[in-house]
Formats: C-alpha cells, structure tokens, sequence
C-alpha cells in the first residue's frame, strides 16, 4: 500500500492532514496503536502520584466528619449556648458563687440535652425501632444520671433521692398533664370516650 493512499483515519496524527478535530481518544492516546506525538505529550507521560490521590480521600474524608462535627454543634438554634459551659467553668475557678455557676451550668446543659436527644433519634433511625426506643430511654435520663453519678461520688444521697423523686413527678405529672391538656385542646370538638 502506498503512503499515499493511507487515509486519515489510519494515521490521524499525520501532520499534513491539517485536521486535528478528526483524531480520535484512542488515537491521542495511542491505545492499539504506535507512540505519536499526542500520545507522547507531557500531560499523557505524567504519572498520577497516589499520594495525591490518597491525600484527596483524606481531604474528603475529614470534610465530611467537619460537616457532620458542624451539624450536631450547630444544628440547634441553642448552640448560642454553649459558651454557658466554659463560662461556668470560669466562674468556679474564679469563684463567682454558687448561683452563678448553677445558673451557667444550667444554661449549658440545655443544649447538651437536646443534643443527645437528636443522636439518639438519628441512631434510632439506622438501627430500628426497638434498640432506638431503648437508647432514647437510656440516653434521655444521661444528665439525671450524671448528676445522681456525681452526687454519690461526693457521698450526698438525698441529693440523689430527690432528684430520682423530682424526675419521677415530673414524668408522670408535668408531661402527661400537659400531653392530656394539649390533646383535648387539639381535639375540642370531637367527644372523647
């Protein structure tokens, strides 16, 4: 066969053909086919290094436990109150008194609480109903049972017993009066039975 006759789709990379919008991938890239100039370009003898690509999995990686950190600290509108727990911190060492520093411990673990409720409800809602319902059980008591903890520790039993005894009431009176109270205001024109 002669030079000549060769078409341009048998040697795509000829200069003299003039038309370098007709090479195709498999031509720049010498896949099946000899060294051209494409295929010999710095960009294509470059080899990826892994650690690059290693290194953008990490990045990925720690983005997404950002995103995730972000979300269960920022995810509450009471998130502002979070700078209650070091300045509660503060104020015991610094010796503020008594009441400023329950007040200001108080205020941080409100938003503490309704952050392990909504772990709770998200662990819940990957591991099903049952093993959910026994966690938010567990893990809707935690600052009762830290404080009963804390409060054994430093050998104050009624300390302990009053606040088994308050979240006891507080249960059965406050919630479910408030839950029957708000359900036959939902309900008023419909006779209860």
């Amino acid at each position: 066969m002669d030079s000549r006759q060769i078409t341009q789709e048998q040697q795509p990379w000829l200069l003299e053909n003039g038309d370098p919008k007709r090479l195709t991938k498999e031509a720049r890239h010498g896949h099946g086919r000899s060294r051209n100039v494409h295929n010999l370009s710095t960009s294509s003898l470059r080899k990826r290094s892994g650690y690059t690509l290693l290194s953008k999995d990490h990045r990925a990686c720690l983005q997404t436990v950002l995103v995730n950190i972000q979300e269960v600290i920022l995810g509450t509108k009471l998130s502002i109150l979070f700078s209650a727990i070091p300045a509660a911190i503060l104020a015991h060492y610094f010796g503020l008194g008594r009441a400023w520093i329950f007040i200001l411990s108080l205020l941080g673990l409100t938003p503490l609480a309704e952050r392990v409720s909504f772990l709770t409800e998200q662990i819940a809602f990957f591991t099903g109903p049952t093993v959910g319902g026994l966690l938010n059980a567990t893990c809707g008591n935690i600052t009762e049972l830290i404080i009963a903890i804390f409060a054994l520790s430093n050998n104050q039993i009624a300390v302990v017993k009053y606040s088994l005894l308050g979240s006891i009431l507080s249960n059965l009176l406050l919630v479910l009066g408030t839950s029957l109270l708000c359900g036959g205001i939902a309900n008023l024109g419909v006779e209860q039975k």
